[in-house]
């Protein structure tokens, strides 16, 4: 006679650039007119919203491009921080039953 099964172990996404980009909605991005400031705002399909700026320091190598990129960066970085704080609750919780 056996036991119960074992649990099995949770199941998570790999998080990856590829797994952030599918929670994201929409994103919309903005260049403040005379200005070195670019700003990036995702909304999740949770209808969450993260939003995050680049500056840069000098005008001679200052790219709108350049400054959507890094403005995205930094809010994929910001939602993969919450991902790992998501993915490490649910991994407590898993090991600790309520």
């Amino acid at each position: 006679m056996t036991g119960p099964a074992a649990p099995r172990p949770l199941q998570h996404p790999w998080l990856t650039d590829d797994y952030l980009q599918s929670l994201i909605a929409h994103e919309a991005y903005h260049h403040f007119e005379g200005t070195r400031v670019t700003v990036c705002c995702i909304v999740l399909h949770t209808g969450y919203a993260l939003v995050e700026s680049a500056i840069w320091a000098s005008p001679a190598t200052f790219d709108p491009e350049r400054g959507r990129q890094r403005a995205k960066r930094k809010v994929l970085d910001a939602l993969l921080e919450r991902e790992y704080y998501v993915l490490r609750q649910r991994l407590h919780d898993a090991d600790h039953p309520h």
